[in-house]
């Protein structure tokens, strides 16, 4: 373990260096950095950490031989700070995106119906074009994400199901007065003038309700004060009926249909959502390409016969634990090759 942990910090260190190295032969033949440009448009973590840390370096100045000067200059990021970040990404993003892949492959053996559909688009998108291709030979690219939508929404509904974080916390920045209403069910709106036979007794907030109508289910309000830690719960959010209909079932179909992106939060949620969001759908997108092209993949048997129940083998690979993040107890699988036609 401490070799492997030795060889990334080699290996960040070795592609910080490089970035770092492009940029500033970049900005001694187009002397870009002083205005806050620099020429590499790639928007990745990387790049992104080494061209902050360059730019806060706004002192740079070549010395007699053209070359140029840095020692002086420390107020960006240090090579430890950016290999440290990048390490945390890393780490953070394949963790949680092994896991997740686990669930959705199982929950795509249990509901092979949405594999057959999944493995039917990945086909129409990239179809084979022999019968003896080796698998995992061809490449994807990132522009070729978006033709994948229902590869991801598959993905999506698994997050739902078994978001990797339980619980998201938050301070308040100030007090605050919340509204809550005390049922899931979907509340009536009754239009101001209408028969008001149903209208609660309490005099409705104008701070909740707007003036042309109010909200007939029973609500209480409460008041958070500044500097109280909120637990967010997003298998809550993802489990109510109100925002899912049959949440308990798996339906990768909810995500290619509208539906309320305030109640799907396993990314968190505000200005301090998670920014691997991105790095995780597209890796589990093409992770899930290239399995689903080359194997099908199967639950295994429940019986000494070969028979597999479904709900027994869901509430198998469902039993989880909360560590860094929610972590699987087994995934029993059976993967069989596929036979491509020329």
């Amino acid at each position: 373990m401490k070799l492997a942990f030795t060889i990334l910090e080699a290996e960040l260190k070795r592609l910080a260096d490089e970035r770092k190295a492009f940029h500033l032969r970049q900005t001694l033949n187009n002397e870009q950095l002083s205005n806050g440009r620099l020429p590499d448009n790639r928007s990745d973590l990387l790049n992104n950490l080494v061209r902050a840390a360059m730019m806060d370096e706004g002192d740079l100045e070549k010395g007699p031989t053209g070359s140029l000067v840095t020692s002086s200059i420390q107020k960006g990021l240090t090579d430890e700070e950016i290999i440290g970040n990048t390490y945390i990404y890393f780490l953070a993003g394949h963790e949680t995106t092994a896991h997740s892949l686990a669930w959705t492959l199982a929950l795509l053996a249990a509901y092979p119906e949405y594999q057959d559909e999944a493995v039917q688009e990945i086909n129409r998108v990239w179809p084979s074009t022999s019968a003896a291709f080796e698998p995992f030979y061809e490449n994807t690219s990132f522009d070729d994400y978006p033709k994948f939508p229902f590869v991801l929404a598959c993905y999506a509904e698994t997050l739902r199901l078994f978001p990797p974080v339980q619980m998201i916390p938050k301070v308040a920045a100030q007090d605050v007065s919340i509204s809550l209403e005390t049922t899931n069910q979907d509340s009536t709106t009754v239009a101001q003038g209408a028969d008001t036979n149903s209208r609660p007794s309490k005099e409705v907030d104008p701070f909740f309700t707007s003036q042309d109508s109010y909200t007939s289910a029973p609500h209480t309000n409460f008041v958070v004060k500044k500097d109280t830690i909120i637990m967010i719960d997003p298998p809550g959010v993802h489990y109510n009926p109100r925002y899912w209909e049959n949440p308990e079932k798996f339906d990768p179909g909810r995500f290619m249909r509208p539906y309320n992106k305030d109640a799907y939060i396993p990314f968190g949620v505000g200005h301090r959502a998670c920014l691997g969001r991105k790095f995780s759908e597209v890796e589990s997108v093409a992770m899930l390409v290239h399995v689903l092209r080359n194997y099908s993949v199967h639950l295994m048997p429940t019986s000494p016969d070969g028979e597999i129940d479904i709900n027994l083998s869901r509430e198998r690979f469902s039993k989880a634990s909360v560590r860094i993040t929610l972590t699987p107890s087994e995934v029993p699988l059976i993967f069989r090759r596929r036979v491509h036609q020329a």
